[in-house]
């Protein structure tokens, strides 16, 4: 038990610093020069127009475009793209796998891999004689993982370069809600509270325990649990009579306000020009 609650807060820790880091970055090229108005126009455009291209080819070209803002925003490619490579595999790769067989998407065949005696059904799928890799299968495939890496990728270039506040002033540029951005805000700090909370009293009680049984350790887990329902709630009133005290009426304020709209949708739309192309090519209109 102690052993387990060693590696699960480490990793918490572990995830909690680098979730600190995302979006800090101080130095560096394209992306950190501009505004947050045109990152979030240019975020929600780019994942709508990903899901829209259907086309390999085209996503191919996708992620030419997508590689080449990621070059001129950051010194380390390569590191960037490590952290999209293993998701895009987990969750393209091994869900949709299976599809490049002729029991899934019937097809063309490109390799033979098993053949039976006779045919049999299992699951509601017929399974045939003859097992083998189809090129229509390799087809969804390389859509699906190209999809996946592409929307990964503009996401990441956007959290990486841009940080959480600037993120929602940019949100708030576009006339969200302020009880929308609001949520945002106040989970955002006690999502970072709370973790750092967990850490501290279990280093805290770890650097004091000499030992005990597997039930105390689950009367020890059980009870912080309590302990931080209560605490999240006091500190909820307390910052909601600190915010009260200093003039919060319900509006979210910012010292410095962005470049505004119009601004935000003009650089927004330059950076996806090349994915409007390719959306307007794929349904098939004349440019």
């Amino acid at each position: 038990m102690a052993g387990l609650l060693d590696k699960g807060i480490l990793g918490f820790s572990k995830v909690l610093a680098r979730g600190l880091r995302v979006g800090r970055q101080k130095e560096g090229g394209l992306f950190l020069r501009i505004g947050p108005e045109a990152k979030v126009f240019f975020l929600l455009s780019s994942v709508v127009g990903v899901s829209l291209i259907h086309d390999v080819v085209k996503q191919a070209s996708l992620l030419l475009y997508i590689s080449i803002l990621v070059a001129t925003s950051f010194k380390r490619p390569v590191a960037f793209y490590k952290r999209v490579l293993l998701p895009t595999l987990l969750f393209g790769g091994a869900f949709t796998l299976p599809a490049v067989l002729n029991v899934f998407v019937p097809g063309s065949r490109l390799v033979g891999l098993f053949q039976f005696k006779a045919s049999h059904t299992f699951l509601g799928y017929e399974i045939p004689t003859d097992i083998y890799v189809t090129q229509e299968g390799v087809l969804v495939l390389a859509r699906m993982l190209l999809r996946i890496f592409n929307s990964l990728s503009i996401s990441l270039l956007v959290a990486e370069t841009t940080s959480f506040l600037e993120l929602v002033k940019g949100l708030r540029t576009y006339r969200l809600p302020n009880a929308f951005l609001m949520v945002m805000l106040l989970g955002y700090r006690y999502i970072i509270a709370l973790s750092d909370t967990v850490v501290k009293m279990y280093l805290a009680r770890k650097s004091r325990y000499l030992g005990g049984s597997l039930g105390e350790e689950r009367r020890w887990v059980f009870g912080r649990i309590a302990y931080l329902f209560e605490r999240a709630e006091r500190r909820y009133e307390e910052l909601f009579s600190a915010m009260t005290a200093r003039g919060f009426c319900g509006e979210v304020v910012f010292y410095k306000e962005g470049g505004g709209v119009f601004r935000g949708v003009l650089v927004g739309a330059l950076l996806s020009l090349p994915v409007f192309v390719l959306v307007i090519t794929e349904a098939g209109w004349r440019i």
